[in-house]
């Protein structure tokens, strides 16, 4: 199985789009309009946002792989599952939220080498909570080299640490927002 039979058209996704009563025009409009420029700035403002929660996590990573292998996954994500700018936001605020609960719980399951893992569970789940239509996790699985049973397997994980609280009020995501896009290089093209 490829991962273009995974992914709907975008002639797919445009008609159903159209039929959610509560699609934000404008929005999709704005992300549209960005240039491949701003892209690259927000994978290198996102990259900075998830190295420091790698670095907390995992202080010993190797930073210049990390980097790049943090920037390799979301423009790969980019180019294949479409991700939005708002879907790095609700992934980051979701694996900082995990890495809090699973300190508060006293867990030992996190660490450098399960944080890509954790990291496209995290996506994925970003993704559930911001789309009508998702790529399958078999897909996901598919472009990582996953089994698609760990992944599942890790997803539930993740969803348990977080008692299930997966949602991402407004005003959380406008701070973290903010937080992420106070990048210098971001800020001056914008």
């Amino acid at each position: 199985m490829s991962v273009s039979d995974c992914i709907y058209s975008n002639t797919e996704i445009c008609e159903m789009k159209e039929k959610a009563a509560f699609f934000d025009e404008y929005s999709l409009k704005w992300i549209n309009s960005l240039s491949d420029e701003t892209q690259c700035q927000y994978v290198e403002c996102l990259t900075k946002e998830f190295m420091k929660i790698l670095i907390d996590v995992a202080p010993d990573a190797n930073e210049q792989e990390s980097t790049r292998s943090i920037e390799t996954f979301l423009e790969l994500m980019m180019q294949q599952v479409d991700l939005m700018i708002d879907e790095g936001i609700i992934a980051s605020i979701l694996l900082q939220r995990f890495i809090l609960k699973h300190q508060l719980k006293g867990l030992h399951l996190f660490n450098g080498k399960n944080f890509g893992t954790v990291l496209i569970v995290s996506f994925i789940l970003a993704m559930k909570i911001s789309r009508d239509c998702v790529t399958k996790n078999s897909c996901i699985a598919s472009m990582f080299g996953i089994s698609i049973s760990d992944l599942n397997m890790s997803e539930i994980g993740v969803i348990r640490v977080l008692d299930h609280e997966c949602w991402v009020v407004e005003t959380q995501f406008s701070e973290q927002f903010e937080k992420v896009f106070n990048c210098e290089r971001f800020k001056k093209t914008l």
